[in-house]
């Protein structure tokens, strides 16, 4: 983020989430109840990153904690998509997490206090709760009847499944009300709610895969939403866009915070267009996907690039886990920016399990991680 520092183990990162979080999806929150915003957000293994905030509540300052925080996992081969709300009114914030895969959402309890939170898992699949595959759920009081309903994101269609709570603040019951579809095409929404233009309803604002957030205003209570925009403030963060509004500096004007697929924080300062943050902007020219994740016959890899960047071609290798290089592999090119390749296992020394896909093009790197699960 543009002027914000992030620092792990004692060094400065001019770049600190490229090539290591998918789908950024930011939380901000004080974890540590001494005023300022700390950052959780989900990574590739279904686990949470943790970065305290050693600055002032007007000057955050990020420290790398922990890449598993509190042992806390969402599912296996997912995403993490964290999202906190006091779910039973006892005073402290609770965790929840959708996954990037199942479609469900777990709970974690906060049996701790304000000031030193303790989470505990109290279910995997809450309230039955399934949207299929991608769900990225939020909080908010929709109806404004002092309990939090529920707005979960999905994958295809990006259909946001809207859940009203006709339990009480301390014991919730989610009922489903609405599928919200869109007048335009998206994929992978991630749903965010704040009363934009301050008429005393919540207005909806979706990331998506495309990298554009679509904005809906809200008239009603609850699921009552006009489609206004599907450029938001003309933003485009390149893909998988995940707007989150919080007042970032402590001014008392909310801020736009947009996360990415590439790996960086986008800010935005009321009205949105002032602030981006310039460094994000290296990542999208080099992005690598593998899928379907996990697999059970072959692995299709893609690499999208600027190739004005480079003047080397790329090189495709998988790694085991001891360090052994199970596969070189030739890249085709199917566009100007774009390559693929396809990785069939076929030797006696590839097993199930967990292998890497490491793609270098001149000095930049990136790694993912993939599990072969034959069937």
């Amino acid at each position: 983020m543009s002027g914000v520092p992030f620092e792990h183990d004692g060094e400065l990162l001019a770049f600190p989430f490229f090539g290591g979080v998918d789908f950024f999806l930011p939380q901000f929150l004080d974890l540590e109840g001494d005023g300022d915003l700390d950052m959780l957000l989900g990574n590739l293994e279904g686990r949470f990153v943790y970065y305290e905030n050693l600055g002032a509540p007007n000057a955050p300052a990020f420290h790398w904690v922990s890449d598993n925080y509190q042992n806390l996992r969402a599912g296996l081969y997912a995403t993490a998509a964290p999202v906190f709300v006091d779910i039973d009114a006892d005073g402290d914030l609770d965790l929840f997490s959708g996954d990037f895969y199942y479609g469900r959402i777990a709970f974690f309890e906060n049996r701790g206090t304000p000031q030193t939170a303790s989470f505990v898992v109290n279910s995997s699949n809450f309230q039955g709760i399934d949207v299929g595959n991608v769900s990225a759920p939020y909080f908010a009081d929709g109806d404004r009847d002092g309990d939090f309903d529920l707005y979960v994101g999905k994958d295809n269609g990006g259909t946001v499944n809207i859940y009203e709570n006709l339990g009480s603040p301390q014991q919730p019951n989610f009922v489903k009300r609405k599928a919200l579809t869109h007048p335009v095409p998206i994929d992978d929404s991630v749903p965010c709610l704040y009363d934009w233009d301050n008429d005393g309803f919540l207005d909806l604002f979706l990331g998506q895969r495309a990298g554009k957030i679509l904005y809906y205003r809200g008239t009603a209570v609850l699921d009552s939403f006009v489609f206004v925009s599907s450029t938001f403030g003309g933003i485009d963060v390149g893909l998988n866009s995940a707007p989150r509004f919080v007042d970032w500096d402590n001014d008392k004007r909310v801020d736009l915070i947009v996360g990415e697929q590439a790996g960086g924080l986008n800010y935005f300062r009321a009205p949105v267009q002032a602030h981006v943050d310039l460094r994000a902007e290296a990542p999208r020219a080099f992005s690598l996907h593998a899928y379907p994740n996990p697999f059970a016959k072959q692995v299709t890899v893609r690499v999208n690039a600027n190739a004005a960047h480079f003047r080397a071609a790329p090189r495709l290798r998988v790694y085991n886990l001891l360090g052994a290089v199970v596969a070189e592999l030739n890249l085709q090119q199917e566009t100007a920016e774009t390559w693929r390749a396809q990785w069939l296992p076929n030797t006696p020394r590839v097993t199930s399990g967990v292998y890497f896909v490491e793609v270098k093009w001149g000095k930049v790197q990136f790694t993912r991680k993939i599990f072969y699960l034959p069937q």
